[in-house]
């Protein structure tokens, strides 16, 4: 075991005697460091100006200033107008509408006549003439003038019709063709397409049809009482729409003045009204009772209307 005293014995030579004295420093070494010096602004001389760009150094021009805010509210104004008129079209050239029905609703003193739309709203060159009815609302889209008034002659001496071989105006007869529609300036192509989009956004599709008759049954035969020489009409879908029969495909007869043969001109008058607005317009016809050399028609197509 080893002992340990209370107190320690320091030897501190002979030559001392206490402990040493603490080390010496020159002036460089005891002097603490000591932080810079503050800047003196009146040795240094003036601060220099700050820097700017041109547009930033451009003094400030109060009528340069007006003008940019009043280009600025009229681009926003003209933004606005344009807002407008995309939400509620009038029906002009230059603001067409979707539909009839929108015209009437956003401008309900509007008259009824000719009014301009472009249902897929792109460009406007692509826009159609129309006929609104602002009364129902009605958009009708007239027969192209070729196809609106079919001349009154014997169209067809070379054989008689039958009910599963009908002879179709369009598709059979010399010098006929099939129904189209718009206006004669306007492109075919964007009548058919702008026509498809008007059908998708009605509900309800009619259209009437005149058969200028000379000894040639139109509907009803006057000899016999039967229907079995009436009219047959090829809706746009392809489907054939008749007197009798399913009544989705079934036409109204409004006037029947071709149920005799008697070397006089006369009329029967049809109206074919559905609620799928695809089936419309009538694109071609089938006279059932034509092949002979006095047996004339003629055709009035009138206009397709949608709502």
């Amino acid at each position: 075991m080893f002992g340990f005293s209370s107190s320690f014995d320091y030897d501190y030579g002979e030559d001392q005697d206490g402990p040493p004295p603490p080390p010496e420093f020159n002036g460089d070494e005891s002097a603490p460091p000591q932080p810079p010096p503050e800047s003196n602004w009146e040795d240094s001389g003036p601060h220099p100006p700050p820097e700017f760009n041109e547009d930033e150094a451009r003094p400030n021009n109060a009528s340069t200033v007006l003008g940019a805010d009043q280009g600025i509210q009229t681009t926003l104004k003209s933004l606005s107008g344009n807002l407008q008129n995309m939400k509620c079209p009038d029906g002009s050239q230059a603001n067409p509408a979707k539909t009839c029905q929108d015209i009437k609703q956003c401008h309900p003193l509007k008259k009824t006549g000719d009014y301009w739309l472009d249902p897929n709203q792109g460009s406007t060159k692509d826009v159609i003439k129309v006929f609104c009815n602002m009364e129902t609302g009605e958009t009708c889209i007239s027969a192209h003038p070729i196809s609106a008034s079919i001349p009154r002659k014997t169209w067809w001496t070379k054989s008689t019709p039958t009910a599963s071989k009908p002879v179709w105006f369009g598709a059979n007869m010399n010098g006929g063709t099939k129904f189209s529609y718009g206006n004669k300036e306007e492109l075919p192509n964007a009548v058919t397409i702008q026509m498809r989009l008007i059908r998708l956004l009605s509900k309800e599709g009619v259209q009437n049809v005149t058969y200028h008759c000379k000894n040639s049954v139109a509907v009803n035969d006057g000899a016999t009482g039967n229907l079995k020489k009436a009219l047959i009409l090829k809706g746009s879908n392809g489907q054939e729409v008749k007197v009798q029969g399913n009544s989705h495909l079934r036409y109204t007869v409004l006037e029947d003045g071709c149920s005799k043969s008697n070397g006089d001109w006369g009329k029967t008058e049809i109206e074919y009204k559905t609620q799928t607005p695809a089936r419309l317009p009538i694109v071609d016809l089938a006279p059932m009772d034509i092949g002979k050399e006095d047996q004339e028609f003629g055709l009035d197509i009138g206009p397709v209307c949608f709502s």
